[in-house]
């Protein structure tokens, strides 16, 4: 998470979240090019990179889940295989992602990391009630006429 904000809640407005499963070897480009559009209207959003957050603290094994975050299969249950093989360290990143409220909570979705940001919310939401979720990326444009997908959103 990025501290280039003024004061200790200054501008911490907004935090863009990149949740896990995705490719480790880029950092998040779109949330750069988001952060860098909305610091030029003014806005200071934070960014958490959470996914190569977790991939950093994780034992090989779990590593190993990044190389096939493109199988359906692992994607679908990640949250739960942490939760019971490093429950501390999912903890502890989850609290980074918690550590503080914002009004907006923005996660950058593909396939690979749905199941993921859609925990993480849900955290969020139980944690900050007030605070708004919202979710963009190529996952959400592609599901922008699921309508049943948007009302499942809405009441998880």
């Amino acid at each position: 998470m990025n501290d280039r904000t003024n004061g200790p809640l200054e501008g911490r407005s907004l935090l863009l979240v990149l949740a896990p499963l995705f490719w480790t070897q880029l950092p998040p480009l779109g949330l750069a090019y988001l952060e860098e559009y909305l610091r030029s209207r003014g806005e200071h959003p934070d960014i958490y990179d959470m996914n190569i957050d977790l991939f950093r603290a994780l034992e090989a094994p779990l590593k190993q889940k990044w190389k096939y975050a493109h199988e359906r299969a692992i994607t679908e249950t990640f949250f739960s295989d942490l939760q019971k093989s490093a429950p501390l360290v999912l903890e502890k990143a989850l609290s980074t992602l918690t550590r503080r409220e914002y009004a907006v909570f923005g996660f950058s979705v593909f396939r690979s990391n749905l199941k993921f940001s859609l925990e993480c919310a849900r955290r969020v939401k139980s944690l900050f009630p007030e605070s708004r979720v919202v979710f963009g990326g190529p996952e959400i444009s592609t599901r922008l006429t699921d309508r049943a997908f948007f009302e499942k959103l809405e009441t998880s």
